[in-house]
């Protein structure tokens, strides 16, 4: 028993070790690159372009760019693929919304990786999933290749490059060079958080649209209810207030006094109905003289005042 055991662990660990082996990302040294390193200059610097890398990046609007530099001797096998993850959102993608590779030669051509494949594959030792959609290889006529991935869309991918194993090779620029798988699990199980083409488009124009209509050059005239109910209040003790009527005197003293006098003359004054009331008459001459005297008396002291 303790026979077959062994040899069912033995034969387990060998296909294991094969499918490592022949998988197309596991023989790759993986670096993550950074959302900074948007051109070639600051990207990572592989002074051998032969060995085997696998670059995870993450393109996180549109037109985003993540770029490279490798090095390979004249005569050297260029050798390098675009992938994506085998997951949603990248796999949903139509292909003119897919990641976009170009590669600029020593002498300042260039190759446009369009994807043009779509070939889904597993890679067991990572247990992640992959779909190459670009894959280009030619002689190399020497000298310092640059690596640019852009897109119109939020998307996740992968550039794998080199076909030598040789895993901890040196490399510049790559501040994170220590991440290793767990960067690569972080890098897969998190989509990228952006949005769609369309959706970026449909607020741009709802923004436009909603930008050309005026304002309303009428503003409403609205008060809270607190301010109503105290200009409510206001009103009305102001209304519950009367009037002061303080008359204004301004006629002359004289004046005053006369119209005084006449008035108490016509008010002791009896109607006359024929005959006349001799009683009467001996009572009203003293009223009237005296009346007159006073008013007599005030002329003369306004006189003595005026000319003081």
């Amino acid at each position: 028993m303790n026979f077959y055991t062994k040899l069912f662990s033995f034969v387990s660990t060998g296909l294991l070790l094969l499918l490592i082996l022949a998988s197309p990302a596991s023989a790759h040294d993986p670096l993550i690159l950074l959302p900074e390193q948007k051109t070639p200059l600051n990207g990572p610097f592989l002074p051998d372009g032969t060995i085997s890398f696998a670059l995870y990046g993450s393109l996180l609007e549109k037109n985003d760019t993540r770029a490279f530099q490798f090095y390979l001797d004249s005569d050297d096998r260029l050798d390098i693929s675009l992938l994506i993850p085998n997951l949603e959102p990248e796999n949903q993608m139509p292909q003119e919304k897919l990641p976009r590779l170009f590669l600029y030669r020593p002498d300042g051509s260039e190759v446009e990786g369009i994807s043009d494949l779509y070939t889904p594959f597993d890679e067991p030792f990572s247990m992640t999933r992959y779909v190459r959609i670009f894959e280009y290889v030619e002689k190399s006529s020497g000298g310092v290749y640059q690596v640019e991935v852009t897109g119109i869309n939020p998307v996740r991918f992968t550039v794998a490059i080199g076909y030598i194993e040789s895993f901890g090779t040196p490399v510049e620029n790559v501040p994170n060079r220590d991440a290793g798988r767990t960067g690569i699990f972080d890098w897969y199980q998190n989509p990228v958080e952006g949005k769609p083409l369309e959706t970026l488009v449909e607020e741009t124009v709802t923004t436009t649209v909603q930008e050309s209509i005026p304002e309303n050059t009428f503003p409403a005239i609205e008060k809270n209810p607190e301010t109503l109910v105290e200009e409510t209040v206001t009103t009305t003790i102001q209304e519950s207030i009367p009037e002061t009527t303080v008359p204004v005197i301004d006629k002359p003293t004289e004046t005053t006094i006369e119209k005084t006098v006449a008035n108490k003359i016509q008010e002791g004054t009896p109607e006359t109905t024929g005959g006349t009331d001799t009683s009467s008459r001996k009572i009203f001459i003293p009223v009237v003289a005296g009346l007159v005297t006073v008013l007599l008396l005030a002329k003369t002291l306004k006189r003595k005042n005026s000319s003081n």
